[in-house]
């Protein structure tokens, strides 16, 4: 499912902070243009991931709050922290 891997790819970002598209790929198994494709759905989403181009580049998750809205209820919303390291 789409949904459990955009969480699983913000989780591995959260815990390693940065990973190229390959290693996103290899983890989540799928392919690096899918990976890409759900970096620009999570910055769609307003979760605050880039991607980097170039020899150190890389997918980053920034630190900071993540605001999404409960599939429950429209009106709830909760805060996800993410750490720096």
């Amino acid at each position: 499912m789409k949904s459990q891997r955009l969480l699983s790819m913000m989780l591995l970002l959260q815990t390693r902070h940065q990973m190229t598209a390959l290693e996103l790929a290899e983890e989540l198994g799928v392919s690096v243009r899918t990976v890409l494709r759900d970096v620009i759905a999570l910055a769609d989403a307003d979760v605050p991931v880039f991607a980097e181009r170039g020899r150190y580049g890389g997918v980053v998750l920034l630190p900071g709050p993540i605001w999404t809205r409960s599939p429950t209820s429209g009106a709830t919303t909760r805060c996800v922290h993410t750490q720096s390291h």
